[in-house]
Parts: structure tokens; C-alpha cells; sequence
């Protein structure tokens, strides 16, 4: 039970300072090597998930883009096709 206590006392500050970095999204280092390793591979999928997430929003902008000008391009040649008839 000693040892319980102990360990709770001796994880609690790493612990906490490795979760509020897991919410901010930037990891400190907690002196806790495990603790560390953890805090680091967070970090990292936060950046990748970050990196991702720019690069579908830079996609999703540019199909929007594309759909736009291809559909001024069909209502003008209607307009052409209309002329025409």
C-alpha cells in the first residue's frame, strides 16, 4: 500500500504535465522516460493529423474550385447551344 502511495506521489505531477500537453497538443518533457516516449508519439500524430487535415481542406477547396468553374463553363455553352437552336 506504501508503495501505492509513493508511485501515485512520484507519477502524479509527470502524469498531469503529460495530459495537459496531450490537450494542448505540445508535449514537455516529464522526466519519465515511458512518460516521455508517450508524450513524443502524441505529439507526433498530432502533427501528422494536423498535416492531413491542411492538405484535404487545400484539396476540398481546390475540387470546389474546379466543380465551379466547370459548371460556369457548361451554363455558357448552353447559352451557346440556346443561341444557337
Amino acid at each position: 500500500m506504501l508503495i501505492i502511495m509513493i508511485l501515485g506521489k512520484m507519477l502524479n505531477k509527470p502524469v498531469a504535465k503529460l495530459v495537459e500537453g496531450v490537450s494542448t497538443g505540445i508535449t514537455e518533457k516529464t522526466g519519465i522516460t515511458e512518460l516521455d516516449f508517450i508524450g513524443d508519439a502524441v505529439s507526433s500524430s498530432f502533427q501528422q493529423l494536423k498535416e492531413k487535415t491542411a492538405a484535404l481542406k487545400n484539396e476540398l477547396d481546390e475540387r470546389i474550385r474546379a466543380e465551379n468553374e466547370l459548371r460556369a463553363k457548361d451554363e455558357h455553352i448552353q447559352l451557346l447551344l440556346d443561341c444557337l437552336a
